[in-house]
């Protein structure tokens, strides 16, 4: 909440007075709110529980005074409360949408509470008009509660309103359009969409003319009979002041709601502002990897040229080296041919030779078979002879042993 009472503080000249916090629970927020250096922070809580903590924290701060009572609204010394499982959504009126949005949070009871009216609780605080005052109401149905009719006196005492958004009232104008803010109009903060708070600021030229306007009918009641002639003149003046009031108030929300419309077209603009960024920051990041990776290609095909360029120096060396042995093969290969053509007419002298000496062996073959053929015969006619002459062949043998 700091963030937007600083940026409610800087549309007004007057240095910060009273700070006046209804609804402060364990106090959470006290810090930061009294951080800001009011001239008096009141933090109010009635529950007994909240307020214990609320207590122990302001004793921490400077200039902060905490109350344990029930602010009612004005003019009442007693209301119906409704007290819940979790005290923080202790209020005024039961709220059905509690139980439904929270399903931890039960209604217990339903008691009468006597409690201060809020008129006359801020009429005790005595503040001060030249310095900026604010109050906030952070409690259930804050507007029903404590806003019921346009024209409460003690809201001119404040310079700036900030009331909690009820489950209903999550737009503006289901706030401004009703006359419950009479003297305010509705301040328009940089991410209030996020805030679970409606923020106004008091209108002065609508505070001033009210303020006359009041002091004519005093006037007319205190002098009525000494200004009985001038009384038509005076409705003239206050129906003049009541127009221009009624104008001022109108224009004041159609200078709202052009306010709010042309937010609305800013918060759509930069919504598409950020999606471009976001856009190219994809297409930043995508370009970045495709960068790297053609860096990468680059570096893989410099080294593989440069690869090539030495294996390409280192063929060239081969291929002389070859060609030196080429060259030398093949002289040694035209000796070889030489030596295989000699080989070759050896060869056909061998082939002749061995020709002769087949042709020789065959003649001999032959000569052996017919000379074999020829013993055969000798053979068989000895055998022959053996038999019908064998006396031949004894004599024969007596004549080689002598």
């Amino acid at each position: 909440m700091k963030k937007y009472l600083e940026s409610l503080l800087k549309r007004n000249e007057k240095p910060l007075g009273t700070i006046l916090y209804i609804g402060a629970g364990s106090g959470s927020e006290l810090a930061a709110i009294n951080s800001l250096e009011p001239r008096k922070l009141v933090a109010v809580e009635a529950s007994a529980e909240l307020y214990s903590a609320l207590y122990r924290k302001s004793k921490k701060c400077v200039n902060v005074i905490s109350e344990n009572v029930w602010i009612l609204p004005p003019g009442q010394k007693t209301a119906t409360a409704s007290l819940y499982s979790n005290p923080r959504y202790n209020s005024l009126c039961a709220d059905s949408n509690i139980e439904l949005t929270h399903s931890n949070v039960k209604l217990q009871n339903r008691v009468t509470v006597s409690g201060e009216p809020l008129d006359s609780f801020v009429d005790a605080l005595h503040m001060d008009g030249n310095m900026a005052n604010i109050l906030v109401i952070d409690t259930p149905n804050a507007k029903n509660n404590f806003l019921p009719n346009s024209k409460c006196c003690y809201l001119q005492y404040f310079d700036f309103l900030v009331l909690i958004k009820s489950a209903e009232e999550v737009k503006k104008s289901e706030l401004s359009n009703t006359d419950q803010l009479y003297f305010f109009d509705e301040a328009i903060l940089a991410n209030e969409e996020s805030s679970s708070f409606d923020f106004f600021i008091r209108n002065e030229k609508i505070c001033k003319l009210q303020k006359q306007l009041e002091l004519l009918k005093d006037a007319e009641k205190v002098n009525a009979d000494q200004l009985q002639p001038a009384k038509k003149e005076a409705d003239n003046e206050i129906a003049k002041l009541r127009d221009e009031l009624d104008s001022i108030q109108q224009n004041t929300r159609t200078q709202a709601d052009n306010d709010l419309i042309e937010n609305q077209k800013l918060r759509l603009n930069i919504k598409e502002l950020n999606d471009e960024i976001r856009e190219l920051k994809s297409l930043n990041e995508k370009a970045t990897i495709d960068l790297a990776e053609c860096i990468t290609e680059r570096d893989a095909k410099h080294k593989l040229h440069q690869e090539s360029k030495s294996l390409a120096e280192s063929l060239n060396t081969q291929q002389g080296q070859l060609k030196a042995e080429l060259t030398k093969k093949n002289s040694s290969f035209s000796l070889a041919q030489k030596m295989h053509a000699k080989a070759q007419v050896d060869l056909d002298n061998l082939r002749e030779k061995y020709s002769e000496k087949l042709s020789s062996e065959r003649e001999l073959i032959d000569l052996i078979k017919e000379l074999r053929a020829k013993l055969a015969i000798a053979s068989k006619y000895y055998f022959k002879l053996q038999q019908e002459h064998p006396e031949l062949l004894a004599s024969d043998a007596s004549g080689k042993e002598n």
